[in-house]
């Protein structure tokens, strides 16, 4: 991916109407400087569609692009900036009319919803939202069906405050409680991952990386997802499997149910198939093996049209089809479940164990080998109690030497 630079130590004027002339705004030009050229990439991909700016703020982004394009000589890509603020709205409207850029409208939206009375956009961009301002923020780009997301996330308060909460069955509760530092950065881990899991379960590729030093912020991280692929459905699995054992709420979600997209993501993954037989779910199932039972027990919130594993009796998973009775399975027993096409049951069988021989190498396993290898080597030793113990030579007196007297 090509990335160009465009340095904003020029846009005075810009800068002035911004507030971020001087040393005060030196860190936050330096995030717009290493942002801009994931924004300028895209500038050929547009075909006016809108980016839009969520949680904008003082449109630091909007007005930053905007002038970034002029100065290159491109056409006059149409803004969108929301925010939940109405003198934010009123402020940003202000610093447009004064620059006298157009093209560039200013809208207010509602906290936690999904707004649908908008075009669809080419790039869906947030730069700190605080929050669920961010999962808002990726909620719109995928309701709206938004080619690119870039989102850079602030704080994780919300997912912080609920791993806090007592009777865990985790202990990052007790770590969060205890060492509020770690809580920060757990809180931090859980929260993008889950977001991450979320847009792949929409279709879109999605990575996450350091954008800019964390000497300029340490709230450094990127989202970057685009739409390429068909909805995930083993994201969607890991996805509500992290949401029930930590107890996070899956906010992005929840913000687009009941919309047109969610309907779409449920079809695909054939959520909605009342007219379902045993025979017809038990073919779109695969089966776990036994050895991968214990592994593969995992929680899905979705749906009654697939197979779905979860947590059964006796440290077994249940796998459950539609149309058909549960069959609960424990580690080592082999899978029953009812079959119309033949007219019995399929029985997935145990695998056998295999019996691990491990040969003694001679004389190094054990001290009883160890003892036979030196015997059969070196002969058998003689008994402590049996050696001899050799007689002491003494030597002879030495004969008085001639001509001393008393010697």
């Amino acid at each position: 991916m090509s990335m160009r630079r465009f340095p904003l130590s020029d846009a005075h004027t810009v800068l002035d109407e911004l507030g971020l002339r001087g040393a005060s705004g030196l860190r936050k030009v330096q995030q717009l400087e290493h942002l801009l050229p994931w924004l300028l990439d895209e500038v050929g991909n547009f075909e006016n569609r809108p980016l839009i700016e969520f949680a904008c703020g003082k449109g630091y982004v909007s007005f930053a692009f905007r002038y970034a394009a002029q100065q290159m000589g491109i056409g006059d890509v149409p803004i969108i900036g929301l925010d939940c603020s109405d003198s934010m709205i009123a402020l940003c409207e202000a610093i447009r009319d004064r620059l006298g850029w157009s093209n560039m409208d200013f809208r207010f939206v509602k906290r936690g919803q999904v707004p649908a009375d908008l075009p669809s956009p080419h790039v869906v961009v947030s730069l700190h939202a605080c929050d669920t301002a961010t999962d808002q923020a990726i909620a719109t780009g995928i309701y709206l069906k938004a080619n690119l997301l870039l989102h850079v996330p602030c704080c994780h308060s919300t997912v912080q405050r609920m791993l806090r909460v007592a009777g865990r069955r985790h202990a990052l509760g007790y770590i969060c409680r205890s060492f509020p530092v770690l809580g920060e950065a757990l809180s931090q881990l859980l929260t993008e991952g889950i977001r991450c899991t979320q847009m792949r379960t929409f279709g879109y590729q999605t990575i996450i990386r350091e954008f800019v030093s964390p000497l300029a912020t340490p709230k450094n991280l990127l989202i970057i997802g685009r739409l390429r692929t068909k909805p995930n459905r083993r994201a969607a699995q890991e996805s509500a499997s992290l949401s029930e054992e930590y107890g996070i709420p899956l906010l992005i979600t929840q913000m687009l149910n009941g919309s047109a997209v969610l309907n779409l993501i449920e079809e695909a993954f054939h959520l909605a198939t009342p007219s379902c037989s045993a025979s017809e779910a038990s073919r779109r199932t695969r089966l776990p093996s036994p050895a991968r039972t214990s592994r593969s027990a995992r929680s899905s919130p979705v749906g009654a049209g697939v197979g779905l594993l979860y947590p059964g009796m006796n440290g077994g998973v249940a796998l459950r089809i539609p149309g058909s009775a549960t069959a609960s399975v424990t580690c080592g027993s082999g899978v029953q479940l009812p079959n119309e096409r033949r007219g019995g049951t399929i029985t997935n069988p145990p695998r056998p164990r295999r019996k691990r021989c491990h040969p003694p190498s001679p004389g190094l396993r054990c001290t009883r080998a160890a003892a036979l290898h030196i015997t059969e080597t070196f002969g058998a030793p003689t008994p402590v109690t049996q050696r001899r113990t050799p007689k002491t030579q003494h030597r002879p007196p030495t004969p008085p030497c001639p001509g001393r007297p008393g010697c």
